[in-house]
């Protein structure tokens, strides 16, 4: 897996890529990360889907961990088997983290039939009020989650729901 990150002033927003190689065809990756498919991961996961109403490419996704937070995701980008990209944001009574948005740009290069190659950019804006120390601190979280998510989904691909449930 390979990051790629620079410090960013603390008016810009970060962004993490990272990629991984998955031994599963690019449209069955896809169908983990594209949020109109019954195969979608976070689905599989237990999470609750509700569409955006007249929004189409907007999804409203409660984790069951945290039932009181809606996340909102409008995909701005979809090529099937190719790529997605979504803008997430969340709704909640007591807005809590860094983060006021982020988007999220996940790009799949197939190699042969069986193989790809996930990419994911992740590009988080931040709340202005920030210090530094804790800007870097959001920083090291968003290279975590990156990683976490890529992983998972190679998980999720090679072996299936449960080893992404129990990887964590």
């Amino acid at each position: 897996m390979l990051f790629m990150f620079k410090r960013q002033p603390a008016n810009e927003p970060i962004t993490i890529h990272g990629d991984i190689e998955v031994r599963a065809g690019a449209a069955e990756v896809f169908r983990l990360i594209d949020f109109s498919s019954k195969d979608n991961a976070l689905r599989a996961r237990g999470f609750e889907f509700s569409d955006g109403g007249a929004d189409i490419g907007r999804f409203k996704v409660v984790n069951p961990d945290m039932p009181d937070v809606v996340f909102q995701f409008d995909v701005t980008n979809r090529r099937p088997g190719r790529e997605i990209t979504f803008r997430s944001t969340m709704e909640c009574e007591n807005p809590f983290g860094a983060i006021e948005q982020s988007v999220s740009a996940y790009t799949i290069l197939p190699i042969g039939e069986c193989y790809c190659r996930l990419e994911l950019t992740e590009t988080a804006h931040l709340r202005d009020d920030l210090s530094d120390v804790d800007r870097d601190a959001e920083q090291s979280m968003l290279i975590l989650s990156v990683h976490n998510n890529l992983a998972r989904l190679k998980l999720h691909a090679e072996q299936g729901i449960d080893a992404a449930i129990a990887a964590g």
